[in-house]
């Protein structure tokens, strides 16, 4: 993908900008697709292979609970609904703020509290509001300055930390890779199956950074939707989620240079 094409796409967009509808049409198509081709519930479907829960504020990510009793109500009128992604798009619109996440922001990005494993495991979004892409080479800077503070933060607040964890599909983008020690992005494996999609490692790849859905890439979900089987429904991801990992003085040492 070309530089100038894919600064346009990034993994979310600030919370002032409501995302376009066509979002959660292509999950609810995706959960449909699911339900039908594997069996399971369309209520079940809907709950591990979208990120509804999350964006209607359920709760954040440690906070997944298919047995909330808010979520219950809403999935069980969904799966009724006539016209399903208007139904989710007006309890998008009309959702209250969610609990707050407990990672710790710094600019686009935040990492969440280092555990007794040591992994350090980090987010990104877009928090700029402004019209041009976090991702652009103009904002290489800033980035990389948040990571900076991020990685002096994690390296003061817990010590035992020793190794970095990526899961997402931005490391397709050449212009997130170059943010990271070279070992880390060439660590990169495809992630083929999920069991659960309720995040935006797979989900923000059909964003740009106004919260759009970029048209080419929808198309091309629908079309690979209607090919894939039961075993391999990741395939229809028109980019793949990666896994990346290095060891966390990588960082402290490329952050410094």
């Amino acid at each position: 993908m070309r530089e100038s094409a894919e600064i346009e796409l990034v993994a979310a967009v600030p919370a002032t900008k409501p995302l376009d509808p066509g979002y959660f049409a292509l999950q609810l198509t995706f959960a449909e697709t699911v339900a039908a081709k594997t069996g399971v519930d369309l209520a079940h479907a809907v709950f591990t292979q979208t990120n509804v829960f999350m964006r209607l504020g359920f709760g954040t990510r440690q906070q997944l609970d298919e047995n909330h009793a808010g979520w219950r109500a809403f999935v069980s009128e969904l799966v009724t609904s006539g016209d399903r992604p208007a139904f989710v798009y007006r309890a998008y619109l009309d959702a209250p703020a969610g609990p707050a996440s407990s990672a710790i922001p710094f600019g686009c990005f935040s990492v969440d509290p280092v555990g007794a494993d040591g992994i350090v495991r980090f987010h990104f979004g877009n928090k700029e509001g402004g019209d041009v892409s976090p991702l652009a080479a103009a904002r290489a800077g800033a980035r990389s300055d948040e990571l900076r503070a991020l990685f002096a933060h994690v390296q003061t607040a817990w010590p035992h930390a020793r190794v970095v964890n990526g899961n997402s599909w931005l490391y397709h983008l050449e212009s997130y890779r170059r943010l990271f020690p070279l070992a880390f992005a060439a660590s990169r494996s495809v992630v083929r199956h999920s069991p659960a999609i309720q995040g935006t490692s797979r989900w923000g790849q059909f964003l740009d950074f106004r919260g759009r859905v970029v048209a080419d890439i929808g198309a091309n979900f629908l079309a690979n939707l209607a090919r894939v089987d039961a075993e391999h429904l990741c395939d229809a991801f028109p980019f793949p989620t990666y896994r990346t990992t290095a060891p966390v003085e990588d960082f402290y040492a490329f952050l410094e240079a």
